[in-house]
């Protein structure tokens, strides 16, 4: 058995985990913050410091890294909150009160595929050729379009494009400040 008992971050960074794939990621709208006059998204600073450590370790090759970027449909306009990516991954729109429409089952569908490629083969992405309509995703540790964008559209971009956030991220991790990054 292998249990956590420092910071998760601290431990993936410092090579305590296994040395597995991993597909992880955040919502756009979650822990918000202002640093240095920089409002950011301490969870995406969490991502970015995740993948620079990983390119220096040479660990956890063929990873994933996602942003959900839609906004939540109601009247409350909430945004992309944390934890709303889960309703999608998990296909489970029907049990929320959230006025869902197509486009919002159509990618759960997509999320929630691409969830069960990964956890049968340890990639994302369909091997088989079983649903066309499936995003194809990049390895995060790779420098181009390593990023999925799950939005009213899906899309890959660049994780380098926040150059502001890969500094930051760099200042932490040299200086040890993981603790910081919540």
């Amino acid at each position: 058995r292998v249990f956590q008992k420092e910071y998760y971050l601290k431990n993936l960074l410092s090579g305590k985990v296994l040395d597995v794939p991993l597909l992880f990621g955040y919502t756009k709208d979650e822990f918000l913050e202002e640093r240095n006059g920089i409002k950011i998204n301490t969870i995406q600073l969490a991502v970015v410091a995740t993948v620079l450590s990983m390119r220096k370790t040479g660990r956890h090759k063929n990873s994933y890294c996602y942003e959900f970027a839609l906004d939540m449909p109601g009247e409350d306009r909430p945004g992309a909150f944390h934890s709303s990516d889960l309703w999608f991954f998990f296909e489970t729109l029907a049990k929320c009160f959230r006025p869902f429409t197509g486009v919002h089952y159509d990618l759960a569908r997509t999320m929630c595929d691409s969830l069960a490629n990964f956890i049968r083969t340890g990639n994302p992405n369909d091997r088989k050729g079983i649903n066309s309509l499936l995003p194809e995703w990049e390895d995060c540790l790779c420098l181009d379009g390593n990023l999925m964008v799950f939005d009213t559209t899906i899309m890959r971009k660049r994780l380098e494009s926040e150059q502001e956030l890969f500094a930051m991220a760099e200042t932490f991790l040299e200086q040890e400040l993981l603790s910081e990054i919540k």
